[in-house]
């Protein structure tokens, strides 16, 4: 087999910049990665604390996003107060192909995920996926694993994901944290 290391993977996060009273709540986050449906969570966002859940995305342009309940965009999440300062965006990251893996991760056999040692905050490994199918920290829908990371002590935990068939696709599987700076190092083998 021959190993691959995709290293520290993160969330994607993007700060808030603004977050209507109204809606559906719609955040600014300039140049954003988000799509719609993608599950995301609101963190530390000042003022209009309603933002501050993990909500469904619905793309308005390159710097909003409206945030819904629901899949289907009809239940928007109401706003209850006026923005008075930052915190940020963050939906889970789908993992990729490491750039020398002329599979592009098509044909894994083991996938490894685990905390980086000093990181504090609860790690989530799931399933990659839009909307109802998305890994969402919130409700552990498509989360195969919650980590608690070890603080200072080292590697306490990891997840191990191995099919003997080589059936594994890296891009179905995805990394969240419950801390915006901390998130699992990802290797991977292919036979």
């Amino acid at each position: 087999m021959q190993p691959f290391s995709l290293g520290l993977v993160k969330s994607r996060s993007v700060a808030v910049t603004g977050a209507t009273n109204a809606t559906p709540i719609v955040l600014t986050v300039v140049a954003h990665p988000f799509v719609t449906g993608d599950a995301i969570s609101g963190k530390n966002i000042g003022g209009n604390t309603a933002a501050n859940v993990t909500a469904y995305a619905q793309v308005v342009d390159a710097n909003h996003i409206a945030m819904f309940s629901d899949t289907a965009f009809q239940n928007g999440v109401a706003g209850n107060g006026a923005f008075t300062s930052g915190g940020t965006a963050q939906a889970p990251r789908t993992l990729s192909a490491a750039p020398n893996d002329k599979s592009n991760g098509q044909m894994v056999a083991r996938i490894i995920a685990a905390p980086v040692p000093g990181q504090a905050g609860t790690l989530f490994f799931g399933i990659a996926g839009l909307g109802a199918v998305a890994m969402n920290q919130m409700t552990f829908a498509n989360v195969l694993r919650a980590i608690n990371a070890p603080g200072a002590t080292g590697i306490l935990d990891m997840v191990i994901v191995e099919e003997s068939a080589d059936v594994l696709h890296i891009t179905d599987y995805a990394v969240d944290s419950a801390v915006t700076t901390e998130g699992m190092i990802i290797s991977y083998w292919v036979r």
